[in-house]
């Protein structure tokens, strides 16, 4: 968990979608699921998946191909 959470959020999941708190080759069951729509801040890329953060501050891993960047985030 990231205290305080987020108030500002650079992508958007596109679709309900998985997430694990660590992804790895011995987790491959996610943790849980986020609903589409969901805003999250983006904070780190790890080849097809990202380490992003929710606005309840969950600090999670999910899929890369499900994030659409929100517009306005500033940098391109």
């Amino acid at each position: 968990m990231v205290r305080p959470a987020p108030n500002q959020f650079s992508h958007v999941l596109e679709e309900m979608h998985p997430y694990w708190f660590e992804r790895s080759e011995q987790a491959p069951q996610p943790d849980g699921m986020l609903p589409a729509g969901t805003p999250v801040l983006l904070l780190r890329e790890e080849g097809d998946h990202c380490r992003v953060v929710t606005g309840t501050g969950l600090y999670v891993t999910v899929a890369r191909v499900n994030l659409r960047k929100l517009p306005g985030d500033g940098d391109g």
